[in-house]
């Protein structure tokens, strides 16, 4: 087998291994909507987390070494500066389907992540998985979105830093994950 035809090979197997992740993202998605599963109870239903980050919040975790993310609420955790971790997670979701429904702020509609599931009595949230974005230009993204944020907010501040801004390649381009005190 020539070197062409092992290239095609191999893209087959990446857009099946992409169709099946697909699949199980779906199967995941219906899970959680039957279920309404908090984060004690996924393992419960058959399926694994790995933490994979926390801010000041909520944790986040991938599903089943997929795509896909849960984010659960820091229970527990209080700030005297903020509100709890339950009513962030409810206003940042009530946020961004309020900017995706606004014309005032259909600019910002590209820019937003996609919610596959929120139940806002457990907090739990599963959206997909976005990459990182570099240093270089996740730090000049944050600035400009920080920026757009403060003119949009009328000088108040917003949760748009370069940790809150990753980077979709199927959208080709840039997703905020935490759109908390926008």
């Amino acid at each position: 087998m020539d070197k062409e035809n092992k290239d095609k090979d191999k893209d087959k197997d990446k857009d099946k291994d992409k169709d099946k992740d697909i699949k199980d993202i779906k199967n995941v998605i219906k899970l959680f909507k039957k279920h309404n599963p908090s984060k004690s109870e996924v393992k419960e239903l058959g399926l694994t987390l790995k933490m994979i980050g926390k801010g000041l919040f909520r944790k986040a975790y991938r599903v089943n070494d997929l795509p896909l993310i849960l984010k659960t609420p820091r229970h527990g955790y209080n700030h005297p500066d903020y509100d709890s971790e339950m009513y962030h997670m409810k206003q940042e979701v009530e946020r961004i389907r309020d900017i995706k429904k606004s014309r005032r702020f259909r600019p910002f509609r590209r820019y937003l992540p996609d919610i596959l599931y929120f139940n806002k009595d457990t907090g739990v949230l599963l959206m997909p998985e976005y990459e990182k974005v570099g240093n270089v230009s996740r730090r000049v993204v944050s600035d400009i979105l920080s920026n757009l944020s403060y003119d949009l907010n009328d000088g108040s501040g917003s949760d748009l830093h370069d940790e809150n801004i990753r980077y979709d390649p199927t959208r080709e381009g840039y997703v905020i994950i935490d759109l908390g005190y926008f």
